[in-house]
């Protein structure tokens, strides 16, 4: 069965080679959250949990996550150490910005040009000179690559925490037989065991035809 966690990381690579390198971006800096997450093996499935409810412990293993992580599988130091990532993560997703410190408190620029959407190799060995902004296409490229190695490296139970992340979602009319069994053990509203044609019949309404 094809890998869900695999399927989200080559979507995140070709949302960045489409030129959406910001959304890419975004996406590329949650896979080390995940990825800790499922390293540690503290949350469970079935766990109906908030995950922003122990920000700082998180913010800690996502670096340390990182630090160790992307050296091993990049075999030199990354364009970010694991400090700097959670930053641009926090600056990104909070604060609408970019912004990340480098040494001596000088900002890092960040290269967002059509270079970021090129088809880079998968050991790409980037250098940089003192205070040249980075290429966004390759700090993604980075992430994706320690991401897909980690999941290649982990055991069967860390891989199926990375892949259920869709577990609540209903991609194909045949997903429905499986979402069912899902809803009716965590006792949800029954309404949501009908498929979308059946429930906008109920509502006297139809999908129409399908589009060719």
């Amino acid at each position: 069965m094809e890998s869900k966690f695999l399927a989200l990381i080559e979507e995140i690579d070709e949302c960045r080679q489409s030129g959406f390198v910001r959304m890419a971006l975004h996406a590329a800096l949650s896979l080390p959250d995940i990825c800790s997450t499922a390293e540690t093996g503290e949350k469970k499935l079935d766990q109906d949990s908030d995950c922003s409810a122990s920000s700082g412990k998180q913010g800690s293993r996502y670096k340390e996550w990182w630090n160790r992580r992307s050296e091993r599988f990049l075999h030199r130091a990354p364009l970010l150490d694991g400090k700097q990532l959670y930053q641009l993560r926090n600056n990104f997703f909070h604060g609408a910005n970019m912004h990340v410190q480098g040494k001596n408190n000088i900002p890092i620029m960040i290269d967002i040009s059509s270079v970021a959407t090129c088809r880079f190799p998968p050991n790409i060995k980037y250098c940089t000179l003192p205070h040249s902004p980075i290429n966004v296409g390759v700090l993604i490229t980075e992430i994706l690559n320690v991401a897909r190695q980690f999941y290649s490296e982990s055991g069967a139970s860390t891989k199926a925490f990375l892949d259920g992340f869709e577990r609540f979602v209903v991609a194909s009319p045949e997903d429905y037989i499986f979402a069912n069994d899902r809803i009716q053990h965590h006792d949800c509203d029954k309404r949501a065991l009908c498929s979308p044609q059946k429930m906008l019949e109920k509502q006297g309404c139809s999908m129409g035809p399908p589009v060719q």
